[in-house]
C-alpha cells in the first residue's frame, strides 16, 4: 500500500458513520502519511502507514491556543484496515 493509498483509506473512514452512511470529510482538513513503520499488535508485527489528520483551521482571532490538534491514524500497510488515534478500527 502507498501513502497516498493509506491517505484515502483513513479518508473514506472518516466519512463512515455507525450506520453505514456516509459524510464529507470537511473543506481544508489535513490528511498526510507521513511515516512507514513497524508496529506490534497482537503479538505480532505489521507494517503500519502513520496517517496525520488535522482539521480545518476555525476563521477568527490569532489566538494560537485555539488551532486545531492533530491525530495520528494509522493503516495496517498489507491489509488496508484503518485505526483511530485511540486504536480503535474504524473499517
Amino acid at each position: 500500500m502507498s501513502s497516498k493509498q493509506a491517505e484515502a483509506a483513513v479518508r473514506k473512514a472518516l466519512s463512515r458513520r455507525h450506520d453505514g452512511s456516509t459524510v464529507a470529510v470537511p473543506a481544508g482538513t489535513t490528511i498526510k502519511a507521513f511515516t512507514l513503520k513497524a508496529e506490534q499488535r497482537g503479538g505480532v508485527w505489521h507494517p503500519a502507514w502513520l496517517v496525520s489528520v488535522i482539521p480545518p483551521k476555525t476563521k477568527g482571532g490569532s489566538d494560537t491556543s485555539s488551532e486545531p490538534q492533530g491525530e495520528t491514524w494509522r493503516v495496517d500497510a498489507a491489509t488496508g484496515r484503518v485505526y483511530d488515534d485511540g486504536g480503535v478500527l474504524r473499517n
